[in-house]
């Protein structure tokens, strides 16, 4: 496998508030082989060609587009809410033998939330929510 990985993000902030807005590219390709090769002890030398043998290689792409807003309605409180459209092409079968050629792609538009508080100097809690692709 070999993935190359681009981010571009902007972060504007002013008084109480800050929003992030940005992109992702990812792209490169799967390379697999899968080869079926058990002869029975003693038997080897009468199984020259493999019962089950593959190659492939196939492309893999994502992209993303995120925004999200923080808000800091009163002091050492922050909440953000955001959302990511991630769109993801991948080989449909590189795991388990035989492996096949072919490519699935998934879509998602996924909310994200947090809630970040600091009651205390050295007290900070965080909990946040979110859907992405896997």
């Amino acid at each position: 496998m070999e993935i190359y990985t681009g981010e571009f993000n902007q972060i504007v902030q002013w008084n109480r508030f800050t929003v992030v807005a940005g992109a992702r590219v990812q792209s490169g390709e799967f390379t697999t082989d899968s080869l079926l090769n058990n002869p029975p002890a003693g038997l080897a030398p009468l199984f020259n060609t493999p019962a089950a043998q593959a190659s492939i290689t196939e492309d893999f792409s994502r992209y993303a587009g995120y925004g999200y807003l923080t808000v800091e309605p009163i002091d050492h409180l922050w909440l953000t809410a955001g959302l990511c459209y991630d769109t993801v092409q991948y080989p449909r079968n590189f795991r388990y033998p035989p492996i096949t050629t072919g490519q699935d792609q998934r879509h998602q538009l996924g909310p994200k939330g947090a809630v970040v508080w600091s009651p205390l100097t050295n007290v900070t809690l965080r909990g946040f929510y979110a859907q992405s692709l896997g």
